[in-house]
C-alpha cells in the first residue's frame, strides 16, 4: 500500500473546521455550516433586532476560530449593511483568502446587474466574490447577460415557483 509521502494537515479546530468540497464540479472547499448574515446591521431592527459592529465582529470571530469559512450575504441583507460589515471585518483581520463568500443580488431584469448598479465587491472591500446568486423575477437570464464583477462560481434562478 503506498504511503503519503505530505504530512498530515493540522486538525480542525472544531468539526466546523472539517471543510467539504462545495459542488463536485468547483473546487472549492467550504466549511460544513454556512454562516448568514442577514442579522447583520441596525436597518431591520424593529424585523428581526439590531446586530451592531461590535457584535457583528464577535460572531465572525468566533465563526472564524471555530473553523468558518463560509458566509452567506446578499445586497437586501439589511440595506447592503451585512456585506459592509463583513467586508470591513475581512479586511481588519487580513484574512479574505480563507474566507468563501456567498452574495445573492435581486433584481427585476439581468440589465439591473451592472458594476455601477451593484458594486458588491466595494461593500465586501474585495477584488472577488466566490459565489454569486443572481435573483431575478422571471424566468432563467443568461450568464452572458450580466456584467459582474470577477466571480469563482456563479448561479443563476428564478425567484417564480
Amino acid at each position: 500500500m503506498p504511503t503519503n509521502p505530505l504530512p498530515p494537515g493540522p486538525p480542525a479546530p472544531s468539526p466546523l473546521g472539517r471543510y467539504r468540497l462545495l459542488s463536485p464540479t468547483a473546487s472549492i472547499r467550504v466549511s460544513p455550516v454556512v454562516l448568514g448574515g442577514i442579522n447583520f446591521g441596525d436597518a431591520w431592527k424593529d424585523y428581526i433586532g439590531a446586530c451592531d459592529e461590535k457584535t457583528c465582529e464577535e460572531i465572525l470571530d468566533y465563526f472564524f476560530e471555530k473553523g468558518g469559512n463560509l458566509i452567506d450575504t446578499s445586497n437586501n441583507y439589511p440595506f447592503e449593511e451585512s456585506e459592509q460589515r463583513i467586508g470591513a471585518w475581512m479586511k481588519t483581520r487580513d484574512n479574505r483568502d480563507q474566507m468563501v463568500i456567498a452574495t445573492k443580488y435581486s433584481a427585476m431584469a439581468p440589465r439591473a446587474c451592472t458594476p455601477r448598479s451593484r458594486p458588491v465587491s466595494g461593500k465586501l472591500q474585495t477584488e472577488y466574490i466566490d459565489l454569486v446568486c443572481l435573483q431575478f423575477s422571471g424566468s432563467c437570464v443568461s450568464v452572458v447577460a450580466c456584467n459582474l464583477p470577477t466571480t469563482a462560481y456563479l448561479r443563476c434562478c428564478s425567484t417564480n415557483p
